[in-house]
């Protein structure tokens, strides 16, 4: 079995529409398996073509991720409620004993392997990727946020590394916010 990693492409985001959707919170039958908040659009994975990394197995897609820069303080806000949050809250939020408003990092998510290629490394391998990619471009640390239903998805970030930092709640629902330091792993 050959994993490879590639830049998503326009091809990619019917493919990621859809398995998205399959992997959305009202979508899912139990809550023992991980999932994303709600399924992506097209434009809004457009958007962020160029920060998407696909995985693929012996040539057929098997996975995806995104990780982007954070926005500079000048920047717009994110239109995600969390991710205003944290970059609202970076000067509060410690990473390595630092601010995370001093530090050049990323927000993580969401990312998704097919089914049928669960438990086999792809997402291991896309992680990875993910993180050589932001260590290259000096970054050091990645934050994520997980719903704190999704026990699944929570044990899959602390199994790569990730730390919960901050407990939150919007909107009625409750949210971990994690970060991976970089830095202080240097094995990924």
């Amino acid at each position: 079995m050959a994993i490879t990693i590639r830049p998503a492409t326009p091809d990619d985001i019917p493919w990621m529409v859809d398995i998205s959707s399959i992997n959305a919170k009202a979508n899912v039958s139990s809550f023992t398996r991980g999932f994303i908040q709600s399924p992506l659009p097209a434009d809004l994975i457009e958007r962020w073509l160029p920060h998407i990394a696909v995985a693929t197995v012996d040539g057929v897609t098997a996975g995806f991720a995104h990780s982007a820069p954070a926005p500079p303080p000048s920047a717009p806000r994110p239109p995600e409620p969390v991710s205003c949050h944290i970059v609202d809250n970076a000067a509060r939020i410690l990473v390595d004993g630092q601010p995370l408003s001093t530090l050049n990092y990323e927000f993580y998510g969401p990312a998704l392997v097919a089914a049928d290629y669960r438990g086999q490394g792809v997402y291991g391998t896309l992680f990875r990727h993910i993180v050589a990619t932001a260590r290259q471009q000096h970054r050091q640390a990645l934050v994520a946020f997980v719903d704190a239903d999704n026990p699944a998805s929570l044990a899959v970030h602390t199994h790569l590394g990730f730390n919960v930092i901050d407990d939150l709640a919007i909107h009625g629902r409750n949210f971990h916010i994690l970060v991976y330091s970089i830095t202080e792993n240097t094995s990924t």
